[in-house]
């Protein structure tokens, strides 16, 4: 996976009475309204976003093609998420096999 995003911890710090800001110590990421819904919570998951895409994309490549939705995957090659999102064959029988697909297509849409 090539990193795209600003690179280092992102960090909440607090910018004025009014805003969060994310940073990485150096650079503003966003900022967000204190008084907009879940501020808080908002600003904890965009600052955790970094670590977030790398757990689940060390989760997907730490699978198994042999286990990879019991079988359903043909050619799985975790290292490249759009292959093997291409690669699913036959319907969803696990909750596992929708998990994967949900990690792959969140590894998608945060890449791209």
């Amino acid at each position: 996976m090539e990193t795209k995003h600003t690179k280092g911890e992102w960090i909440i710090e607090t910018q004025s009475l009014s805003q969060f800001a994310i940073t990485n110590r150096h650079r503003a990421i966003c900022f967000i309204p204190k008084f907009s819904q879940n501020a808080d919570a908002n600003a904890k998951l965009i600052a955790a976003a970094p670590e977030l895409l790398e757990a689940l994309v060390g989760l997907i490549n730490s699978i198994n093609p042999e286990d990879a939705c019991r079988g359903k995957y043909k050619d799985f090659q975790p290292e490249n998420p759009e292959i093997a999102k291409k690669a699913y064959v036959g319907a969803k029988s696990t909750p596992a096999d929708e998990q994967i697909l949900k990690a792959l297509e969140a590894i998608e849409k945060a890449t791209k």
